[in-house]
């Protein structure tokens, strides 16, 4: 797992951090460039072929991190991109380690077991 931090906003929703598998990143990592065009193609694709719209991912992402309490509020809100409490921010700046176990776990409560951790 490799924790990013971001540090933008976009409209009232502010992304300081995530957490993305490794080997995702890297890939991601090596695209020329990612802008509206690429996420309005990604909605279009994700819509047709499994019947998400790519908005709605921000909200079974939540819901995943919160299924079984496996992640506290305050942990589920900072990888939803709301850092409204210091308690959040405390979390990502000084327990990565333990967010990125904690998300592991999450994803594993929903079948999800094909991890490795750099």
């Amino acid at each position: 797992m490799t924790i990013i931090a971001i540090g933008w906003a976009r409209g009232n929703k502010k992304a300081l951090a995530t957490i993305i598998l490794t080997k995702y990143w890297e890939k991601f990592r090596l695209l020329q460039k990612f802008d509206y065009t690429d996420i309005s193609a990604t909605h279009k694709i994700m819509k047709r072929d499994v019947g998400i719209a790519y908005i709605a991912m921000r909200k079974i992402h939540y819901n995943v991190m919160r299924f079984r309490d496996t992640l506290s509020v305050d942990e589920a809100e900072v990888l939803a991109g709301r850092f409204k409490s210091v308690s959040a921010r405390h979390y990502i700046l000084n327990h990565p380690e333990k967010l990125s176990g904690e998300y592991i776990s999450a994803w594993q409560n929903c079948g999800i077991t094909n991890f490795y951790v750099v």
